[in-house]
């Protein structure tokens, strides 16, 4: 209800008959509404001081440093956390928890994503802005799907994605003054976290911790739940990596046939026409994890080796890892262990 604005002379008048009842008195209801009031945000709880020790000892570091933020890749999350985040991070990570508490005491309310990499982004600055955007493919390129996070207060948060996809399906955009970075989370060379680079300076301090396990990509998959595929759910399947070739982008397409027969080809994205066609045969035993190929392609070209071969849970992903015998994909490598992921082709 409306505060009354009461004269001064009322005021010193009650203040004088009724002070010794001021804490019982209660103002009359007018029948005047509310004024509609913007609800309180939850102010965010201070950290203890070993936190907020190590988070300033961070920021010490990055001041010296052309970096704009520093992130770390806590491990991958196949299922929501549900508000068991920090407790995992605390548990999975505890090398990192221990040196930097704070990872482990981010509220949900910084929590962005479900499922996929978890990484945690920390900005050089109390006062940078971190924007979070989800990212999605129109055919021709990545636009921005929607807004995930956005802040003013520089705080540290916890992003989880990529969780399906093998390009990047988020971009943040850290803001420190007129500086700003835009970094694109996800793995170079399947080893290491990619950071953002201007020309030769890079913008990021990767503070993982890859003696963990952490840069074994495989032992994130399987954590994550993915497994040998079997013949029978291979049987004609059609497979499209987004990848490279001579340094553009392009599509690179596998047929598994039931008799038993291969396709594979590829096009430049930004082109229809088939570049290159390669026929021959494929064949998995069971129980395995590799998939034998057996390809012929322009001039007499080869490709024959057996291929680490590993499919998630809902039979849509599928990546080829390096051959027993080290032959190449025609594609550009995502890294020393994989060669391409691959997503089902549908319809």
């Amino acid at each position: 209800m409306k505060r009354r604005h009461l004269t001064g002379a009322l005021v010193f008048l009650l203040c004088l008959s009724l002070i010794s009842a001021l804490s019982a008195c209660s103002i009359t209801d007018t029948g005047v509404p509310d004024e509609p009031t913007a609800p309180a945000s939850d102010p965010t709880p201070a950290l203890p001081e070993p936190s907020a020790d190590a988070l300033s000892a961070l920021r010490a570091e990055l001041e010296d440093s052309a970096a704009l933020f520093a992130v770390a890749y806590l491990g991958f999350m196949d299922m929501e956390p549900q508000g068991y985040l920090n407790e995992w991070i605390a548990e999975s990570n505890p090398a990192l928890a221990e040196k930097y508490p704070f990872m482990a005491q981010i509220p949900d309310a910084r929590a962005v994503g479900t499922v996929g990499e978890v990484y945690c982004i920390v900005p050089g600055s109390g006062e940078a802005s971190v924007l979070v955007e989800l990212l999605s493919f129109d055919g021709m390129d990545y636009v921005v799907n929607r807004e995930l996070y956005q802040s003013e207060s520089g705080e540290p948060i916890l992003l989880t994605c990529n969780g399906g996809a093998f390009s990047p399906d988020t971009r943040v955009t850290i803001t420190a003054g007129s500086d700003e970075v835009i970094w694109y989370p996800g793995f170079e060379g399947g080893l290491t976290v990619a950071l953002p680079y201007d020309g030769d300076v890079c913008r990021a301090n990767d503070l993982s911790l890859y003696e963990n396990g952490h840069s074994d990509p495989y032992r994130e998959f399987v954590q994550a739940g993915w497994l040998s595929p079997t013949k029978e759910g291979l049987k004609n399947t059609d497979w499209t990596a987004d990848t490279y070739i001579n340094g553009e982008r392009a599509w690179l397409f596998l047929n598994l046939r039931e008799d038993g027969t291969v396709c594979m080809e590829w096009a430049y994205q930004d082109q229809f026409a088939s570049q290159a066609v390669y026929h021959g045969t494929w064949h998995i035993e069971e129980n395995s994890s590799f998939l034998e190929l057996d390809l012929t392609g322009p001039n007499g070209a080869r490709i024959s080796d057996e291929y680490t071969v590993l499919i998630d849970l809902s039979g849509e992903n599928l990546i080829l890892g390096t051959g027993l015998m080290g032959r190449e994909l025609p594609c550009a490598p995502m890294s020393e262990t994989i060669l391409a992921w691959f997503s089902l082709s549908v319809g």
